[in-house]
């Protein structure tokens, strides 16, 4: 059976590092607790600049683009590097509403 709910859909953020032909070098992002819109590099059991390729084939796997800006001395740069994701920007049922 297919849905058709988008919130029962598993969804991830992520950095376009390069494009090339046949393929998209990608990392990984996760949202910085306690922000609703900042979000970094994702270090769970893996390293944080690790870059994952995505083959061409699968390019219907990016279905939003998402304005951003890099972070630079917010918070006395504790969030140097990161990224601020505009919300509005975002679908809806992606932003945190808590």
């Amino acid at each position: 059976m297919i849905g058709n709910n988008l919130e029962d859909f598993q969804y991830e953020i992520v950095e376009i590092v390069d494009v090339f032909d046949n393929y998209v070098d990608v990392k990984f992002l996760a949202l910085v607790k306690g922000f609703k819109s900042v979000y970094m590099a994702r270090a769970e059991e893996e390293e944080a600049d690790k870059v994952v390729k995505i083959c061409a084939s699968e390019h219907l796997r990016f279905s939003h683009q998402i304005p951003t800006f890099r972070l630079t001395e917010e918070r006395g740069g504790s969030l140097r590097g990161f990224w601020e994701l505009d919300p509005a920007g975002m679908p809806s049922y992606l932003v945190c509403t808590d």
